[in-house]
């Protein structure tokens, strides 16, 4: 997924405090970068997004946050990294819904990836804009 700052945020100038001083990140991982999208391990008809430059490591989704992670082999976790792309909420594009909680979708708030609805009352930003084939 790349966002118009893609090459413009790194390591070395992301605030460690962002987005609240409480949670200060000792190791800031960025998820910007190329993905591929390979068949989903749950469902093969949804996909989960790989990492170009860190194979075997996917999105997945725990306690409502998304991030990078590498795959453990286990049955969640492969449930966790499937997602399936539904006609864009928002009116464009192609949603990314959870496999596992259907009601709920890849979306993007601050400098977060997170899981939420798309009624708007927690996340309001759906990543169907971010998706796009290279």
């Amino acid at each position: 997924m790349i966002t118009p700052w893609t090459h413009e945020v790194g390591p070395g100038n992301a605030p460690p405090e962002y987005p609240r001083p409480q949670m200060v990140r000792e190791d800031w991982l960025n998820l910007n970068g190329t993905w591929r999208f390979v068949p989903g391990p749950s469902d093969d008809r949804c996909c989960a997004p790989e990492s170009v430059e860190r194979p075997g490591h996917y999105l997945r989704h725990h306690e409502s946050r998304v991030s990078e992670a590498e795959n453990d082999g286990s049955d969640l976790f492969a449930e966790d990294a499937t997602w399936c792309g539904v006609p864009g909420q928002g009116g464009y594009g192609v949603s990314l819904r959870s496999y596992t909680c259907p009601d709920k979708f890849l979306r993007h708030y601050g400098s977060e990836l997170r899981l939420a609805g798309m009624d708007g009352t927690n996340v309001p930003h759906d990543t169907a804009r971010a998706v796009r084939r290279m």
